[in-house]
């Protein structure tokens, strides 16, 4: 089965235990791909091995934004953009691009533009802080969003959701 989606995103509701037909509140640090479940457990790896070595950091929220066609646009949240929230972009974009090669890169690299969700009203607020501890492999299959995979930084043991 291919999924619709599936990305790394900094997961800002990491307790919220099912998802369902809403993703979490999150930032998302790759565009999205279609993937084969065939290809799960190889990109699942990689990411594992990229991000072993990277330790927390902090997260800020910006002024709000829209994103999206003007019929329908979007509220995000812009995130203040740091050495460290780019580094991690390049890393897991790298490594997706190497599983996905057909991966949209239109808002990636140089064009990324790090922001945040809002989830009925809610979300990361103007100034807000949040230290990132983990990364998140989020997949939509049909209506369902899973988490695959939570990857702790730091060195830390990878935990499945």
């Amino acid at each position: 089965m291919t999924a619709e989606k599936t990305y790394v995103a900094i997961d800002l509701e990491p307790t919220k235990a099912e998802l369902g037909v809403s993703s979490p509140l999150h930032i998302t640090v790759t565009p999205p791909v279609k993937i084969e479940d065939g290809m799960l457990g190889e990109l699942t790896d990689n990411l594992r091995e990229a991000f072993h070595s990277l330790h927390p950091f902090d997260v800020v929220g910006g002024d709000t934004d829209q994103f999206g066609p003007h019929e329908e646009p979007v509220l995000v949240r812009k995130i203040v953009p740091t050495d460290a929230i780019r580094a991690v972009h390049a890393l897991a974009l790298g490594v997706m691009q190497q599983t996905a090669p057909d991966i949209d890169t239109t808002y990636a690299g140089e064009r990324y533009k790090p922001h945040s969700t809002f989830k009925n009203g809610y979300g990361l607020g103007e100034n807000e802080r949040r230290t990132v501890d983990h990364l998140t492999l989020l997949r939509k299959v049909g209506a369902e969003w899973t988490r695959i995979a939570q990857f702790n930084l730091a060195g830390t043991d990878e935990a499945t959701a």
